[in-house]
């Protein structure tokens, strides 16, 4: 009889093993994340838009908002908002400007700079930026930039694009703009 307990047990105790290895295994995302600015398409970015303070209207020079040499941190498929690099500060210039100029029938052109930088070895890539105008919540005006070729150099290649908004939705200075960033390899 104890030798039957004894085999019972090894028995079950053999079970309890394998079952116990099985429950060992590991499931996780195969990319693993190298960065939490890192993120694949589409990236959705936040920002003020410039172009609502009409005290730069008609200034044909490139302005910045506060927030935006801080996008160029974020990247998309590996493509980010940066400008050239400095060599002697080893700083990044803003990827991101905007002029605007009144035109005829109540509108406002504006235009956008883009410097999108495309690290060498990580593909030619299409990079479309849908770009929406917010007053709080609501979206009041929009306009999708590209798609545009971005070659795999590893140096910012500038872009501009002008687009016509109705003037009588820029309510304040404090507007908000959402950049939606899609890309694909070429």
């Amino acid at each position: 009889m104890r030798l039957t307990v004894v085999s019972v047990f090894s028995a079950w105790l053999a079970v309890l093993t394998v079952h116990g290895g099985a429950a060992a295994q590991v499931a996780r995302q195969g990319i693993p994340v190298t960065s939490p600015n890192a993120f694949t398409s589409p990236m959705v970015l936040e920002a003020s838009f410039v172009a609502a303070d009409r005290s730069i209207w008609g200034d044909k020079s490139w302005h910045e908002g506060p927030d935006y040499k801080a996008l160029g941190k974020y990247t998309c498929d590996g493509i980010a908002l940066r400008g050239a690099t400095d060599k002697q500060t080893n700083v990044a210039a803003t990827g991101l400007a905007m002029r605007a100029r009144e035109i005829s029938g109540d509108k406002l052109e504006v235009t956008i700079g883009l410097w999108l930088l495309n690290p060498s070895r990580n593909h030619d890539k299409l990079v479309t930026i849908l770009v929406e105008v917010l007053d709080d919540a609501e979206v009041v005006a929009r306009t999708t930039l590209g798609p545009m070729e971005v070659e795999d150099k590893g140096h910012t290649q500038a872009r501009s694009f002008p687009f016509v908004m109705p003037t009588a939705v820029i309510k304040n200075a404090a507007m908000r703009m959402r950049l939606t960033m899609t890309t694909r390899d070429d």
